[in-house]
Parts: structure tokens; C-alpha cells; sequence
């Protein structure tokens, strides 16, 4: 017996049938949770490639944390974009290292008007994907070097980005690095 108001259990099991009418109930609601997070997962997934597509000043932004909005760069940290990549954009060497730098990347010691960088620029192609790097190096290109009301200019495409990338699947930072002085020559 126990004294009246104390707590005692009313069963040391739950009944067969009512474990599994719990189990049941709980897998019901537990499919409609998961059938209602894959609705809202389409439904979000939907709304975003309905989203308008970024400009290359808005994909840029993730450029500027390192080389700054105004392209200028940090001496002795992240290199200058503005103002010195002109050449480049003229040559088809200098095209392919631009493209490849976005793919994967610079890494090693390198100087630009004088000025020693060791830092390491990591790849952006996961993120951008072929048409952000187009619009990225149109934004650079244009805005931040001028180019943008040049009439021998000739943008970037999303063609030309994957057709660069396919020819260099395997390219690493040091591969880009390598290829630099050929586009360069002396900074």
C-alpha cells in the first residue's frame, strides 16, 4: 500500500499495442514534418531561382573584404585591383590568368609595384560559379580600371569563363602562381 497523495507507477511497461499506437502517431507526425520541411525546401529553392541574378558590384563585394570596395588593396596584405590590370584584359594570356585566379586562387610570394605580398588569395569558383566570375571580372574590368566606356574593351562572357575553366580543370594556386610571370612579366 501506499500512503495516499504518493506518487506510484501504474504499470512498470506500457501494453504492446499502446507502444506501438505511440510509435505509429509519432511516425505520422514525424512524415508530415518531413513532407512539410521538402515543400518548404522546394519552395525556397524556387523563390531563389526567381531571385534576380547578382551584378557583378554585388558579387564584387565579396572581393572588396580583402581588396577593398575601391579595389586599392591593403600594402603588404591584399594587392591593389584598380588601376593595373588593363593589360591584361587584352591578351589572352592575361585573360586565362584572370579567369584562373578566381578559379583557384594565388599562393606564394609575389610583389606588385614594389610592394612584397605573401598572403594567400583562396579560389572563388565554387561560389561564383562560370557567369558571378564573368560578371566579377566585368565589375573589375570596368569600374575599378576604367575600361568600361573603352571601345577595343571586350567583357567577359560566361562562354568564355567556361571555356577557359574546361581547359584548366586541375589548375591549383601554385599552377596560377607559375603562370603569372608570363602575363606580367616584371610588376
Amino acid at each position: 500500500m501506499t500512503p495516499t497523495g504518493a506518487w506510484a507507477p501504474k504499470a512498470a511497461f506500457t501494453p504492446v499495442p499502446q507502444l506501438w499506437s505511440s510509435v505509429w502517431r509519432w511516425s505520422n507526425r514525424m512524415k508530415k514534418l518531413i513532407a512539410g520541411l521538402v515543400c518548404l525546401g522546394l519552395g525556397v529553392a524556387a523563390s531563389a531561382s526567381a531571385a534576380p541574378a547578382k551584378t557583378g558590384a554585388q558579387l564584387y563585394k565579396r572581393c572588396s573584404a580583402c581588396h577593398l570596395a575601391t579595389g586599392q588593396g591593403v600594402p603588404g596584405a591584399y594587392p591593389a585591383l584598380a588601376g593595373r590590370l588593363q593589360p591584361l584584359a587584352a591578351s589572352e594570356a592575361g585573360r586565362e590568368y584572370l579567369v584562373l585566379v578566381l578559379k583557384a586562387g594565388l599562393m606564394g610570394p609575389l610583389t606588385v609595384d614594389g610592394v612584397a605580398y605573401s598572403s594567400m588569395m583562396p579560389g572563388q569558383a565554387a561560389a561564383l560559379k562560370t557567369d558571378g566570375m564573368a560578371k566579377v571580372l566585368n565589375y573589375v574590368m570596368e569600374e575599378l580600371n576604367g575600361l568600361k566606356d573603352q571601345d577595343d574593351w571586350t567583357p567577359f562572357t560566361e562562354e568564355e569563363v567556361k571555356a577557359i575553366l574546361d581547359n584548366n580543370p586541375k589548375v591549383r594556386a601554385r599552377d596560377v602562381m607559375n603562370k603569372r610571370a608570363g602575363v606580367f612579366g616584371t610588376d
